[in-house]
């Protein structure tokens, strides 16, 4: 486990909130990484130095993308705010569990996570190393996440948002696909995604690889022949977030009104602000709306778009 603190804020009553950068090295190489917001409430003593036993702020997320994983299930209109709907979700590679952790927080929607993660030992580090815990409304497998869609598929389950973030620890020597695994992009495990996804549902996959325009092309059209509508976000060079649905129409980077609308009403309610969408929302608006400063990549430390 490596880490590095960063002081964001904090007061003359030795309140802080500090930015945590964790990172789990497996095999010499970097299995996990993510940026956490703790909070300290009393000045620091050499009794402190056990960063396992300060408080994580779940409710902050300061990586691009988990927050697209989080926020286009409502961008899609699968989700909606301050709905009576629990929405069921399937996260396919729990990681430090920060997606599932930050649901935990909301209260303005009703979740009930199901996280399916192949190693236990993530899975332990989830709970020692990132405020993870089971509940009534997250709940953590340790399986083959490729297993479990069939099993899924068997018992007839049913789920509003699949999230997949399964990453091997090296890319596909012959597509050069980081993630999501080689098989998850096969037309038999898409089609079986498929049929385990509410009507209105949507899937949304973390797209990482050596890209090339062949190759966004090549998986595009492996998703766009089992579902209805596709689209795709770039992060930097070599992520994308893909999203897609069964919902035509339901698409909103094709309707700049639709985005806008859904963005400015889900706006309000984040702790995290996609950077792709506050900067087409504050583009949208008449000019003596506008803040000051439209957010730039930079200040999540990512590429251009």
């Amino acid at each position: 486990m490596n880490q590095n603190l960063i002081p964001v804020c904090s007061t003359s009553t030795f309140s802080f909130l500090l930015e945590l950068f964790r990172k789990i090295i497996l095999d010499a190489k970097i299995a996990y990484y993510v940026l956490l917001r703790l909070s300290i409430n009393s000045a620091l003593t050499w009794n402190d130095l056990d960063s396992r036993k300060w408080e994580i702020r779940k409710e902050y997320i300061d990586l691009i993308y988990p927050v697209l994983m989080i926020s286009n299930g409502f961008m899609t209109g699968t989700m909606k705010l301050l709905s009576k709907t629990t929405y069921n979700i399937l996260l396919i590679g729990h990681g430090g569990g920060i997606i599932s952790s930050f649901f935990s927080t909301l209260d303005y929607v009703k979740t009930n996570i199901t996280s399916v993660e192949i190693d236990p030992l993530m899975a332990e580090f989830a709970k020692k190393w990132f405020g993870y815990r089971d509940s009534e409304s997250q709940h953590l497998i340790i399986d083959d996440g490729l297993e479990y869609f069939k099993y899924a598929e068997k018992e007839g389950y049913k789920f509003d948002v699949i999230i997949l973030d399964a990453c091997p620890n090296q890319p596909d020597p012959q597509t050069g696909v980081f993630c999501p695994l080689k098989q998850m992009l096969d037309n038999p495990v898409l089609e079986r995604m498929n049929k385990i996804l509410a009507k209105n549902g949507t899937l949304i996959m973390n797209f990482i690889a050596n890209m090339s325009p062949d190759l966004e092309k090549q998986v595009m059209k492996q998703v766009s022949d089992v579902f209805k509508d596709c689209y795709k976000e770039h992060l930097n060079t070599n992520e994308a977030m893909i999203t897609c649905s069964n919902d035509m129409g339901n698409n909103p980077t094709d309707n700049e009104a639709l985005f806008n609308d859904r963005y400015k009403k889900l706006r309000p309610y984040l702790n995290i602000v996609p950077f792709h969408a506050e900067k087409r929302y504050q583009e949208s608006l008449p000019k003596e709306l506008k803040s000051n400063r439209i957010p730039k990549v930079e200040d999540w430390a990512r590429d251009e778009l």
